[in-house]
């Protein structure tokens, strides 16, 4: 069988398409859509045969990336990649991503389009966990490499629910809720109640911001999103996370991660409702976002459903 090489210009890169035996890479479809510090980040399928990956943006109907990416840059642990992209997204504009994937065989197809919305807050990872309680006992854990990975809250003598706590530092941009990791060692530890609460003055003299008393008692880790109704100022006093903890016996909460929400100047995030958005047609493609109230009726008339996706 005879072998031949052609050469094609595809989005500005030239790709050699052999036509040796095989079929072309399969579909990556998207799974998920992250806002970073700096952009966003795009997760999507690994395809195990697909070299690269060609992803486009459009904003609003008009294209903002169209790129080919190596499989080797696009951070692939075996079942899915993602690619960073730097860019000042605007909340009021509509945002599509597809993927197309590519080997020396052939093109594979495109993706479905995966619509997006990062009007929700950005996250900013606290560097270093300081959790401390009165009641507690609080041990930090290192990973092999040495790096803290996580602090494990057990009970200190004769505390069956102690309470912990951390400052979430100081910023200028409107505070928006937390996010916290955790996993339980065992049946008989969880976290019973979070709450937020910003001092003015001393620690008797603060404000209640928010509370959620649901139980968590996961042994896998998990993450707890605690979303404030509206942004508040963190330069009117500072903020602390209070963690409730129930302790019945020898097993610990692990408290692995915890990011701050912010939000923007003017951003009226308490007006927006989270839903999980189910493409039609595709439901393994379904997403979390963020979207005013009057257009939830839409979303739910389409499927979508309210909360986080299950």
């Amino acid at each position: 069988m005879k072998l031949w090489m052609a050469l094609v210009l595809v989005g500005g890169l030239l790709l050699g398409v052999s036509s040796s035996a095989g079929a072309a890479p399969g579909a990556a479809e998207l799974r998920g859509v992250e806002r970073t510090q700096d952009g966003a980040r795009f997760r999507f399928d690994e395809v195990s045969d697909s070299t690269w990956y060609y992803v486009w943006v459009n904003e609003s109907g008009k294209a903002i990336l169209k790129r080919w990416y190596k499989a080797e840059d696009c951070s692939c642990d075996g079942s899915e990649c993602s690619i960073d992209y730097d860019h000042d997204f605007d909340d009021d504009k509509d945002y599509v991503v597809f993927v197309k994937t590519y080997s020396g065989r052939g093109h594979g197809p495109w993706s479905q389009a995966h619509e997006f919305d990062l009007s929700a807050p950005r996250l900013h990872w606290v560097d270093a966990l300081q959790f401390v309680g009165t009641d507690a006992v609080v041990t930090a854990l290192d990973a092999p490499d040495g790096m803290p990975s996580g602090l494990a809250i057990s009970k200190g003598a004769g505390a069956s629910a102690p309470i912990v706590e951390q400052g979430i530092g100081s910023s200028h941009t409107p505070l928006a809720g937390v996010r916290l990791c955790y996993e339980a060692t065992g049946p008989d530890a969880r976290i019973a109640e979070l709450s937020l609460h910003q001092l003015s003055g001393t620690a008797d003299d603060s404000t209640e911001l928010v509370k959620d008393t649901t139980v968590r008692d996961s042994v896998q880790p998990e993450c707890i999103d605690l979303l404030l109704d509206d942004p508040i100022d963190p330069t009117q006093g500072p903020v602390r996370l209070r963690v409730g903890l129930g302790l019945d016996g020898t097993d610990s909460v692990v408290l692995l991660s915890l990011a701050v929400l912010k939000g923007k100047p003017g951003a009226e995030y308490g007006k927006k409702v989270k839903i999980c958005k189910v493409p039609p047609g595709n439901p393994s493609a379904a997403h979390t976002i963020f979207v005013a109230a009057p257009a939830v009726p839409a979303h739910l008339a389409k499927g979508s459903y309210l909360g986080d996706c299950r």
